[in-house]
């Protein structure tokens, strides 16, 4: 196995699966761009648009070693009005029109799922969507009729995971359409609970009394309208949902077990749920997710790598996750903040900030991203290639040859701490070595021997510009990567 892993995620994002796919007659695939995403070998397609077989062929005809999965929402099932041009290729309408079926106590209503909400150019949320009102946002009683994806401008819906019905029913769609094409799958809005917890991501408030709390749109608006009778399951007198977020973790379990079951021995199962794993599913799962690292999760890169409170992190699970693991730190480039640099994704702070997770990841057995999905359809930062991703180690040079990928090559060490404080992480390979420095303040750290800088020749890059050091300061919350010339003196001296 050879280092660093790399991964885009969010890839085809737009409505119709730009810019992978051309907005013209047929969405025929951007060929081109096709080729750019297949620089990287972990390639998670996100829109409906990009769930085809064609696609994937494409990408595995430019890179042979490429892994492509599917990114989808486990709970939360949502439509736009552009997803009715492909309705009937389109994965979340079949997952969709399966659990609509599943009867509620009144007859009427579904209990596949807790709530939903649509949207309409000519309502708009603050004009009082269904999604507002109790009357529809009881669980177990989601309005199908004024919120079905081919009427709504935009409708989502949230998978009712205490439903043996429902969770059978997303199996079956997940085993029939998707593994057969896919080498995995990504599952977005994977929560293991349904209980809200402030502050960690996770976007289901059961049962919350107090309207200072944020929903899901951080409005403050109280969302205590529970009817967990309507979902067939469960009475009303359930205090605190213990019952309900039980049976709500046993389906998530469920779920799990059942596409794990159908699906070949190889086939990846991660969850977006910011690194909360549960210990249950160690065995039937491949792996999680931390979004824009290190915020999610445990809230810090000390706690998501070593672990706090319900957090493992990300060390425990290079030792519990199923194999072949596939475990992403996600990074969010400075435009995402409303910041300055337009497209430019190798202005400094996002060199930066790819650097930081990147080396995070290689610390461990991760996959890092850096999400670019601003406007997918005109976005050059599709077309981005970092230093770190491929060096030729002859030159130093960062380069955009692909064949130069996982020129770390293969791990000697696991990570460790280094430094006089022992606050900086290391990890050695076979052609390089990656240093990362969590700390609030720089840090200068003894080799033990001579490195050299890699040479990006990016304008405004001060870490990556070339030469020998047997020490380094490394820059508060920044990270390096160094070549190791012992292997090519030893390299030149047998070819003698």
């Amino acid at each position: 196995m050879t280092y660093p892993k790399l991964g885009i995620y969010n890839a085809g994002n737009d409505y119709f699966g730009a810019p992978l796919v051309l907005p013209t007659a047929g969405y025929p695939l951007n060929l081109a761009m096709v080729n750019e995403w297949a620089k990287w070998d972990h390639i998670a397609l996100d829109s409906p648009w990009a769930h085809r077989a064609d696609l994937i062929a494409q990408l595995k005809k430019y890179n042979p070693n490429a892994k492509v999965y599917c990114k989808i929402a486990l709970d939360q099932i949502y439509f736009n009005s552009m997803h009715t041009i492909d309705a009937a290729n389109d994965i979340r309408k079949r997952i969709f029109d399966a659990i609509k079926v599943v009867p509620a106590l009144d007859g009427v209503n579904s209990a596949g799922f807790l709530w939903s909400f649509c949207y309409t150019p000519a309502r708009g949320f603050a004009a009082g969507p269904d999604f507002f009102n109790p009357d529809t946002l009881h669980f177990g009683r989601p309005s199908i009729t004024s919120h079905d994806p081919s009427t709504a401008g935009f409708s989502l819906w949230n998978l009712n995971l205490a439903s043996p019905a429902a969770v059978t029913a997303y199996a079956a769609v997940i085993n029939k359409y998707v593994v057969p094409l896919f080498d995995g799958i990504i599952f977005d809005f994977s929560p293991h609970s349904i209980v809200y917890a402030s502050g960690q991501g996770i976007s289901h408030p059961f049962n919350v009394k107090d309207a200072t709390t944020p929903d899901l749109w951080g409005s403050g608006w109280n969302k205590d309208v529970i009817n967990a009778a309507l979902a067939g399951s469960f009475t009303q007198d359930d205090t605190g949902g213990i019952a309900f977020d039980n049976a709500y973790k046993a389906g998530h379990q469920t779920l799990m077990q059942l596409i794990r079951s159908a699906a070949p021995r190889d086939f990846v199962l991660s969850l977006n749920d910011g690194g909360a794993a549960d210990p249950t599913e160690y065995g039937t799962v491949n792996g999680s997710m931390t979004e824009n690292w290190p915020v999610q999760g445990a809230g810090t890169w000390l706690g998501n790598m070593t672990g706090s409170g319900v957090y493992p992190g990300q060390f425990s699970h290079d030792r519990r996750f199923r194999q072949p693991q596939l475990s992403w730190f996600n990074t969010l480039p400075q435009i995402l903040y409303g910041g300055i640099y337009g497209d430019d994704f190798t202005a400094v702070d996002n060199l930066q900030k790819w650097r930081y997770t990147l080396a995070s990841a290689t610390l461990t057995e991760a996959v890092a991203n850096m999400t670019i999905n601003t406007t997918p359809s005109t976005d050059t930062g599709y077309l981005v290639w970092f230093p770190e991703n491929s060096v030729d180690i002859v030159s130093g040079k960062a380069t955009g040859d692909t064949s130069k990928k996982g020129w770390l090559g293969d791990a000697f060490t696991n990570a460790y701490q280094t430094g006089s404080a022992l606050d900086v992480w290391r990890r050695d390979f076979r052609n390089g070595i990656v240093l990362v420095n969590p700390n609030g303040t720089s840090r200068t750290v003894s080799l033990g021997g001579t490195f050299n800088r890699i040479v990006s020749g990016i304008v405004g890059d001060a870490v990556n510009v070339g030469g020998a050091v047997s020490s380094i300061t490394i820059a508060a919350t920044d990270a390096i990567f160094l070549i190791d010339p012992t292997p090519l003196i030893a390299m030149s001296s047998h070819n003698r």
